[in-house]
């Protein structure tokens, strides 16, 4: 892995969770919300990991929850593989307890490479990677 994967990570992460953010704010709470819930935030978010990847590393491969067109046209399996849950954690976001986050792994030769998880409510940012260790961003 180089630093260029880690920047466009950071910066897919980043745009998302603005964009969540956004989003959170006029979000119409569902007190109970189902585990299982999914959103058209859940939808954009990817798409907007997804395009910064496809971007910047347009062979690589894509692995992710929900059946956007990004993720649609793009390799599944291959020696680079990013996977993406665009909101881990709908039910806290739908119900806004604030406990979702927007999660990026990368997989190089099947090792894991590196992973970022963006939590936007609280506009926390961590990240580690092989031999790099672990680092926080507020």
């Amino acid at each position: 892995m180089d630093d260029r994967e880690l920047a466009v990570a950071l910066d897919a992460v980043q745009a998302a969770s603005k964009y969540l953010v956004e989003e959170y704010a006029r979000f119409q709470r569902i007190p109970d919300a189902p585990a299982d819930i999914t959103t058209e935030a859940d939808r954009q978010a990817q798409e907007i990991v997804l395009q910064h990847l496809v971007r910047a590393f347009p062979g690589d491969a894509l692995c992710a929850e929900e059946n956007t067109p990004t993720l649609q046209s793009a390799a599944h399996t291959g020696e680079r593989l990013w996977i993406i849950d665009p909101i881990d954690g709908t039910r806290g976001f739908a119900q806004k307890n604030g406990e979702f986050s927007v999660m990026v792994g990368f997989v190089k030769q099947g090792q894991i490479a590196l992973g970022i998880v963006g939590q936007p409510a609280t506009r926390r940012l961590t990240y580690a990677t092989r031999g790099g260790g672990s680092h926080a961003m507020s």
